[in-house]
């Protein structure tokens, strides 16, 4: 079929350890044309339609709204945001814009596991000047670069090439010129906040700066405390813990570095951490702490190459995945809760990010080749790799799908996966068999796919190009999938947003579509970054 553009139009064997499969829930029956069918969406049908949780998500002004799957049950929980996004011009013209100098914005809603109530991040900044230039048509252009700057030449194919600062390049008939300067300036405050999702509750504050920045965050799974990331120094960032009831107190700092990753197990007593400690290697300590007394309770693996991003407890929380070294091989192991390890699975060669399935002793995982190119706006961090199926009990590692996978997300019941990668702009087909939710010109374009765990088909549903916010979580995945999801509770759907640059005066679209893709996809709203309710 033509691709079609969218506009303004909104087992158990005898073994050490075997892991234990959480029992999914009953699957209804799923409604799944043949992939170039696609039914429309309905205004009668959505009046009717079973809600399923609520989506949380940041809006084009910068406040964090609540909503129902189709757009409906509104409720804004901020109203304060002062900044918006300096809007694009249309082809062919030359704007500018100066953003106001201080500036509130929200960011980074996360659900509790009882979806009673939503931490987020609130930013107050003061701003230099922010100028956006975009040119089209251009027969060269001159690129003198500062100190601090960044420049990266891209291709009609969607290769990219880093030149070195303090260096003068000119480039010659270039599509498309976009200069932005740097929004530097210093940070007001900083604060993190927990709301109930009536909005009208007075929201609590559990943590708050007045110089550095908080950069991740996730609640621990009896709703009683949050664990998140702050930055405590110019190269060093803490990972902190804040009570979550009405008196939080102080928060606790429990381990502090260059970077930090951790995983809570499911009793809310302890976490698994990978902490970073020095900008000059790569190696880290991977420890379990006492979320009770902030204590350490064992160091797993000390001052090592670890290549995994973000370590995580199975989900019935009897076991963790660790790697280990052998005769000069890298193998990612299965451990019991404690870190013991138990036995080598699958030999491994480049960083792992990998996710537990919420119903079986499986885990999806994926091994990232750097391409070397920084990661830049309009370019993904990592090509991705071959997504794969590893059942830790019977070690059979299955490859679901040759793709460059970049980023994946496991459906609540466990028998999906939704899956992004990245594509070449000469590598997008012609009878693609889904909708392009790009915009004319796109600069970071992905596909979306479902995949079936079980039967190993796919549907293929989407070209898309991110918005900023939701290509960050992307690029770091296996940290925010650990206290995030992009699925409803019912599995049956899914929300994300899109930048389209088509779009002059707010180019962010929160999307929600019906995960086999045999619905066509609806625009709930306008936002950067949206997430949906555990429940």
């Amino acid at each position: 079929m033509n691709r079609m553009r969218y506009g303004l139009l909104f087992a158990t064997i005898v073994l050490p350890l075997a892991v234990g499969a959480c029992a999914p829930a009953p699957s209804n029956v799923r409604i799944e044309l043949p992939q170039q069918y696609r039914m429309p969406q309905a205004s009668l049908v959505t009046t009717f339609e079973r809600r399923s949780g609520r989506i949380a998500l940041i809006d084009d002004s910068g406040n964090l709204v609540v909503m129902d799957q189709t757009g409906g049950g509104v409720v804004k929980i901020t109203r304060d945001a002062t900044e918006k996004a300096t809007s694009a011009p249309t082809s062919g013209q030359t704007t500018s814009a100066t953003r106001s100098k201080v500036a509130t914005g929200y960011h980074w809603p996360v659900w509790s596991p009882d979806a009673s109530q939503i931490a987020f991040v609130e930013l107050v900044a003061e701003r230099v000047s922010a100028t956006r230039i975009i040119e089209t048509g251009v027969d060269a252009v001159t690129v003198q670069r500062g100190p601090n700057s960044t420049t990266i030449q891209q291709s009609e194919d969607g290769t990219a090439s880093q030149r070195s600062p303090n260096t003068t390049s000119v480039l010659h008939q270039p599509s498309r010129v976009i200069i932005e300067s740097d929004p530097t300036g210093n940070i007001l405050s900083n604060a993190i906040y927990i709301a109930h999702i009536d909005g009208k509750s007075p929201l609590q504050e559990v943590y708050a700066s007045e110089q550095y920045a908080v950069g991740y965050l996730d609640w621990s799974p009896d709703n009683s405390q949050i664990a998140f990331l702050a930055q405590t120094g110019d190269t060093e960032v803490s990972l902190h813990l804040a009570r979550a009831g009405n008196d939080p107190g102080k928060p606790r700092k429990v381990a502090t570095g260059v970077n930090a990753t951790w995983n809570w197990h499911p009793d809310g007593k302890t976490l698994v951490a990978k902490v970073e400690g020095s900008m000059t290697d790569n190696t880290a300590d991977l420890s379990l702490l006492d979320a009770q007394s902030d204590a350490t309770v064992s160091t797993i693996i000390k001052k090592t190459d670890i290549p995994i991003g973000s370590p995580a407890f199975s989900s019935d929380g009897n076991a963790m995945l660790v790697t280990t070294r052998k005769d000069g091989q890298e193998y990612l192991a299965l451990a019991d809760r404690q870190g013991n390890i138990l036995r080598n699975l699958v030999a491994i060669n480049g960083q792992v990010s990998f996710s537990w399935s919420p119903a079986a002793a499986k885990v999806a995982y994926i091994v990232k080749q750097d391409s070397g190119s920084a990661p830049v706006a309009g370019a993904p961090a990592s090509s991705g790799g071959a997504l794969h199926l590893l059942d830790v009990n019977s070690g059979e590692d299955r490859v679901l799908s040759q793709m460059p996978v970049l980023a994946f997300f496991w459906s609540p019941d466990g028998e999906r996966l939704a899956t992004f990668s990245p594509v070449r702009l000469s590598d997008m087909s012609k009878d693609f068999a889904g909708v392009d939710l790009t915009s004319n010109q796109p600069s970071g374009v992905m596909t979306l796919q479902t995949i079936d765990v079980n039967t190993r088909t796919f549907r293929q549903l989407f070209y898309l190009e991110p918005t900023t916010e939701f290509r960050r979580l992307l690029n770091q995945f296996d940290r925010f999938n650990r206290s995030l999801n992009i699925w409803s509770p019912d599995s049956r759907s899914l929300v994300f947003s899109i930048y389209n640059s088509d779009l002059t005066n707010n180019p962010n679209l929160i999307v929600e579509t019906e995960a086999t893709g045999s619905i066509q996809p609806r625009f709930i709203a306008q936002g950067t970054v949206a997430v949906w309710s555990p429940r």
